[in-house]
Formats: structure tokens, C-alpha cells, sequence
């Protein structure tokens, strides 16, 4: 497999891997538009932590496959990958509950 191919290949992984995240966290008309409504009946620092641990790991996932994708599979891209996904995740998870 050429180097241009592998490339190509590394690239179209990465796009589909960041496209899951956004479809899976895209938020909905009523959930920006009547905030104030917790689910479960759940206080505002709870349903934030309950953001934040989705989005810890959803972030992890796909940082994992985007540093193995882009990494070339080594253990160490990979997991770098997922600690910054991980960080990331959390803090979009967090900063999507109005309070």
C-alpha cells in the first residue's frame, strides 16, 4: 500500500470518527430552548456531571481511534489520543447544561 493510500485511508478514518461524537451529542430543539427541565428530576450540578461523564466517554472513545488512526496503532498515540478526547469531551459535556 502506497504511502499516499495509507495517508487517504488515515484521513477518512478520522473524519468519520469525529463525525460520530457530533451526531451523538447534537442537542435537540427542546433541550436548548427549555433548559430549566432536569431529567429525572435531577439537580443542575448533578445533570452537569451526568453531561460531563457522557462526554468523558465519548471523547475518550474517538480520541483513541483518532490517535490510533493517526498514530499508526502504537499504544502510546493511542492512549495519548484518548486522555485528550477524555479532557475534551468533559469540558463540551459540562459547558452543554444551562443552568
Amino acid at each position: 500500500m502506497t504511502s499516499f493510500k495509507r495517508a487517504a485511508r488515515g484521513l477518512l478514518l478520522a473524519a468519520v470518527s469525529l463525525s460520530l461524537p457530533a451526531a451523538t451529542l447534537a442537542q435537540t430543539y427542546s433541550t436548548t430552548h427549555h433548559y430549566r427541565h432536569y431529567r429525572h428530576n435531577r439537580t443542575c450540578g448533578a445533570e452537569k456531571r451526568a453531561h460531563g461523564n457522557n462526554g468523558t466517554a465519548v471523547g475518550a472513545v474517538t480520541g483513541g481511534v483518532l490517535g490510533a488512526a493517526l498514530g499508526g496503532g502504537r499504544a502510546g498515540n493511542v492512549l495519548l489520543g484518548a486522555g485528550a478526547g477524555a479532557v475534551a469531551g468533559h469540558a463540551i459535556g459540562r459547558s452543554s447544561t444551562h443552568c
